[in-house]
């Protein structure tokens, strides 16, 4: 975050975050918002990179105006908001998955070997969840999770149960380290020479997906720009898109945080692999999961 006085960049005058106009991202970023226009309105990146960021921002048709008109929609970005968990329907399903257990369970003379005595389990069965490992970073078995996703339910986050089941993903988060539980993804800052499809092939996964989970892509891809990979995956239907944030002012919980900003702190704790009341230090990375309308 950069603020007005002293910052390399000459930026817009006009730019800043929505509740305070002395402070913007010297990146292009959703919490960059125009006041020269009514409502404040968010540039799309590209306008920001090629005006709002720069000393070109006096060609910007918007600087250019008296400031008194609704932000041009073709330059301003789409809105974006983060999916609310209905949880009337997580309790719905839990129950009924509770009800079929039960159900199963009261059949007479059923007898589900290892269910009632662990010893009766052979030596090459899996149990559904295992110990965590520093080599695994879920606690559910593959072939669990494969059917968990499988599930018509929803494709996003888990319910509670099994996220509290599960071992957070070591923070704090830095560029280039895995985060998540599930679905494991990086941020990584775009270097000279570097590009999307050389990602792909480094993180074993395809350009297409890269594209799909990143909010916004330049193509080319800019130098220095900030890029999700998803990680040894190549689905990520159904995942949001997501974009890399660091925090700047730290110790304050993930959900105060994510009350700041508007987001559903359980999904937010989801694709981050932390845990409740997690703590946030200054200048560690975080993604935000986000759905575009």
């Amino acid at each position: 975050m950069s603020g007005k006085n002293g910052n390399e960049v000459l930026a817009c005058p006009h730019l800043g975050q929505e509740g305070d106009s002395c402070t913007y991202f010297s990146y292009a970023s959703r919490w960059n918002f125009c006041s020269h226009s009514k409502p404040k309105a968010i540039p799309q990146f590209d306008h920001q990179w090629n005006f709002c960021l720069t000393d070109n921002y006096i060609e910007c048709p918007v600087y250019q105006s008296d400031g008194t008109n609704a932000f041009p929609s073709k330059l301003k970005i789409k809105e974006i908001r983060s999916r609310k968990i209905k949880p009337l329907i997580w309790f719905l399903i839990i129950l009924a998955i509770v009800s079929s257990v039960l159900i199963v369970l009261s059949i007479p003379g059923l007898n589900i070997p290892g269910l009632f005595n662990p010893t009766q389990v052979g030596a090459t069965e899996m149990p559904i969840f295992q110990t965590m490992t520093t080599n695994s970073p879920i606690s559910i078995a593959e072939t669990s999770l494969a059917q968990f996703e499988q599930s018509t339910f929803t494709p996003l986050p888990s319910v509670s149960p099994i996220l509290e089941s599960v071992t957070p993903s070591d923070p704090p988060h830095t560029l280039d380290t895995p985060i998540g539980i599930t679905h494991l993804f990086v941020i990584h800052r775009i270097q000279e020479g570097e590009s999307i499809g050389n990602l792909a092939v480094q993180y074993n996964t395809y350009l297409q997906a890269i594209q799909d989970v990143n909010y916004f892509l330049p193509e080319p891809v800019w130098i220095n720009w900030l890029v999700i990979i998803p990680v040894e995956t190549t689905d990520v239907v159904g995942l949001p898109k997501f974009e890399a944030q660091m925090v700047v002012n730290g110790d304050v919980t993930i959900e105060d945080l994510a009350a700041i900003q508007n987001l559903d702190p359980s999904i937010l704790k989801f694709y981050n692999g932390l845990p409740d009341g997690y703590i946030l230090s200054s200048g560690e990375w975080l993604l935000i999961p986000y759905i575009i309308d």
